[in-house]
């Protein structure tokens, strides 16, 4: 489970049954970064690609058996 506001909102972790494992990845809250709408629509595809590439990451370990 992915929580993208969580470091904003300074929550503690939260139990799920049956989550076997919580993966804690912290990214940058885009809705919290100001400038230009340009440089707001940079930041969310910035944070976008680090998500795209954790999540890749972790399918290919997970297939592979490492987690």
């Amino acid at each position: 489970m992915w929580f993208p506001s969580a470091k904003r909102l300074k929550v503690g972790p939260t139990i799920f049954p049956g989550v076997r494992k919580l993966l804690s990845w912290p990214f940058d809250d885009p809705a919290a970064f100001e400038g230009t709408d340009e440089k707001k629509l940079d930041k969310f595809r910035e944070v976008r690609d680090e998500i795209e590439i954790k999540v890749r990451e972790f399918v290919n370990d997970y297939q592979k058996g490492l987690c």
